[in-house]
């Protein structure tokens, strides 16, 4: 048990590099994609630091507005 939540965690900070990285290059605010993923910015920055996890609504309204696939976010992620 502890082995998978160490695994998940390590997935969770992986998919948040991947979406800041993404934000950050398409020049978007963490405010911005708060606003878009309808969540607070305080969750926000939590699931891009991998503290919180991204549901599936918000990564898929993340990815909308980075004109990206959910498959773009996590394919070939190291963790």
């Amino acid at each position: 048990m502890i082995d998978q939540r160490k695994k998940n965690k390590e997935v969770d900070t992986a998919i948040g590099n991947r979406i800041r990285a993404l934000r950050v290059s398409s020049g978007r605010t963490a405010e911005h994609m708060a606003s878009v993923a309808a969540i607070s910015i305080v969750d926000y920055t939590q699931s891009e630091e991998g503290k919180r996890r991204f549901n599936a609504v918000e990564l898929f309204a993340i990815s909308q507005e980075l004109g990206i696939g959910l498959t773009d976010i996590v394919s070939g992620l190291d963790y």
